[in-house]
């Protein structure tokens, strides 16, 4: 039916055609033989069509034997038959490093990886596309990686394109990204650097704390360090002195200001200097 055929042709593509004629009429039977012929089929007429997909990889041509017989006697005829190679996208598969990431997994992280082939062997460059993608890097080999910190509070799940391009053909593959919630507590402070005058009244505000947490659980306050037992730190996190205070004992005290929720602790630390007074003598 031509001179070649291209091998992403389609089955049932009519092939070649034959005709046979028996002196003494009878019925005639057409069979396939050779290398390759089961990717082939002949029916009773003598028509001969593509039954499987072609491949220029596997094979260029097929030398195939076309019988006709009259149940008695044979006749054989040889049909060549010639490949045309087609540019093939690549194959693609790729799979995730685990079913889901924690929002405060590292930056350089590997996410997926992905693998593919060119049936012509050409070279294979791989590309990210989709809302977020920019958070993610893929390398030459098809290592996808983390480039940008996630927030569960901003985005839960991403699904990203990955595509493999040999140059002329591409194909692609989504990859979904779920994001793990990790409850989070931050803490800092008005000032971490505080004087006070050695005069400062039992209750004087030393300084006050903000917190941030993206979680349900309250959050409690508490003072270490030596000297720590002169302040308090109240459920809001204000610092405040609750002792009578003297430069000639102590000229400045190193606080740390712990927070909990019951999950996370953070620390901030913090320095009250304090102030000589010259205090008169009575007679």
């Amino acid at each position: 039916a031509a001179s070649s055929f291209a091998e992403n042709v389609s089955t049932g593509t009519t092939i070649a055609t034959a005709s046979a004629n028996d002196p003494e009429s009878q019925s005639i039977t057409y069979s396939l033989s050779g290398t390759g012929s089961g990717n082939f089929a002949v029916d009773s007429a003598g028509n001969i069509t593509l039954a499987a997909g072609l491949d220029y990889e596997t094979a260029t041509s097929y030398s195939l034997t076309l019988s006709a017989s009259d149940g008695v006697n044979t006749t054989n005829n040889t049909l060549t038959i010639t490949i045309d190679d087609v540019n093939e996208a690549p194959s693609l598969s790729s799979s995730l490093a685990a079913a889901s990431f924690a929002e405060n997994v590292s930056t350089g992280t590997t996410i997926a990886s992905a693998s593919a082939s060119d049936p012509e062997s050409q070279t294979i460059t791989y590309s990210l596309s989709g809302t977020g993608s920019d958070k993610f890097a893929v390398d030459s080999a098809g290592n996808i990686t983390l480039s940008s910190a996630l927030d569960y509070e901003t985005t839960t799940s991403y699904s990203l394109i990955l595509t493999a391009s040999d140059g002329t053909n591409s194909t692609s593959n989504t990859i979904n990204i779920s994001v793990d919630d990790v409850i989070e507590l931050s803490i800092a402070l008005a000032s971490s650097s505080i004087s006070l005058s050695e005069t400062a009244a039992s209750g004087t505000s030393v300084t006050t704390t903000s917190t941030t947490t993206d979680g349900s659980a309250s959050v409690s306050y508490s003072l270490s360090g030596t000297g720590s037992d002169k302040f308090s730190v109240s459920s809001n996190g204000t610092i405040t002195t609750a002792a009578s205070l003297d430069y000639e004992t102590t000229t400045s005290y190193s606080l740390t200001l712990t927070a909990s929720d019951g999950t996370n602790t953070v620390t901030e630390n913090l320095t009250v200097s304090i102030t000589d007074v010259n205090l008169s003598l009575s007679a």
